[in-house]
């Protein structure tokens, strides 16, 4: 919606019986204020990275919006 959002979604569908669900987790998030300010690293290396993993099975994201004033965007890795 216009005034907030909030979404949780995976970074891709392309799964097949063999993609194991990984058994740790790292995130990385970057913000934007008025659109005039961002900041931060939502790559999946630097999630990886955050949870230690060396090998990402899987990516989910995470998008909050309020009202066009904040934004923020996380990449979840999800591996071992």
């Amino acid at each position: 919606g216009w005034a907030f959002t909030n979404i949780d979604a995976p970074m891709s569908t392309d799964f097949n019986e063999k993609t194991p669900a990984g058994t740790a987790v790292g995130s990385a998030s970057a913000s934007n204020l008025l659109g005039l300010v961002a900041w931060g690293d939502a790559s999946v290396e630097a999630a990886a990275e955050d949870g230690n993993l060396s090998e990402v099975n899987y990516v989910d994201y995470q998008f909050l919006n309020v009202l066009g004033i904040y934004s923020s965007y996380t990449t979840v890795a999800h591996g071992k």
